[in-house]
């Protein structure tokens, strides 16, 4: 089990780069856990999904704000359906 239990996010919104270094962590522990560079990996991973359905899906739940902030609550109810990021549930 991941040493992130709780959410780390409780206001409406938050930093893109810290929620996307959480994803990373609690998706896949061990491995985020390994080295420098699979870490590194595990957050281009993450930024690659969101990417891609920002540019290819349009999925409005992944709008930045103009802050550089996300709306945590319409972020995860994208991640959540994620394959593989059943960890987030």
């Amino acid at each position: 089990m991941s040493s992130i239990t709780q959410f780390p996010f409780p206001s409406g919104t938050a930093p893109e780069p810290q929620v996307v270094e959480w994803i990373a962590e609690a998706v896949d522990p061990k491995k985020y856990q390994t080295s420098q560079d699979e870490k590194r990996l595990a957050r281009v991973r993450v930024q690659g999904r969101i990417r891609y359905t920002r540019k290819i899906k349009k999925d409005p739940r992944l709008r930045k704000l103009e802050n550089g902030y996300i709306n945590v609550s319409q972020f995860f109810g994208w991640a959540v359906l994620q394959k593989k990021w059943e960890a987030l549930i």
